[in-house]
């Protein structure tokens, strides 16, 4: 059966209740989510590093993470995501935007060796895209980059929630 978990797009201070609802679902005798089923996630702007975050903290459940116009994932801050690669078990998705001030190039370049250097099975890709496509409601919306966005999530979650 999929299971699919949503980590919401909040700021920092709210990412520990986050947190705390994935650990009381994964270690909750006789939860749904100990039925051995594979977890994936989501997350977009904030929400990608928490998704990322998620898969180094809960290596054990989460088998595919994606991040889609994420920010801030590769820092030199010591909770950034990148700095979990060595515990990440999923297969990893990240879709940046061109000219994203919150992922520059050379974050991606630090996300990229990190993952790579801990052999976590990756794919970093940048959509011609502003910042924020996939929301429908925003001026920056791209339908084009938002389709691709949904066949890579879906290719993603095909692959790994079996």
């Amino acid at each position: 059966m999929l299971r699919f978990v949503s980590i919401e797009n909040t700021p920092t201070w709210l990412a520990s209740a986050s947190y705390t609802k994935l650990s009381t679902l994964f270690n909750q005798t006789g939860s749904e989510f100990m039925d051995g089923s594979a977890v994936g996630t989501t997350g977009y702007c904030m929400g990608g590093a928490l998704s990322l975050t998620a898969a180094g903290t809960f290596p054990e459940h989460i088998v595919a993470a994606a991040s889609y116009h994420g920010g801030r994932l590769a820092t030199e801050a010591p909770d950034s995501p990148h700095r979990l690669a060595a515990r990440m078990r999923a297969r990893i998705y990240v879709a940046g935007a061109t000219a994203d001030a919150s992922f520059p190039d050379d974050m991606k370049a630090r996300l990229e060796e990190a993952l790579r250097a801990a052999g976590v099975e990756h794919l970093i890709e940048t959509y011609a895209a502003r910042h924020g496509w996939v929301p429908s409601d925003t001026p920056v919306h791209d339908a084009a980059a938002t389709e691709r966005h949904y066949r890579s999530l879906f290719a993603l979650f095909d692959a790994t929630l079996k």
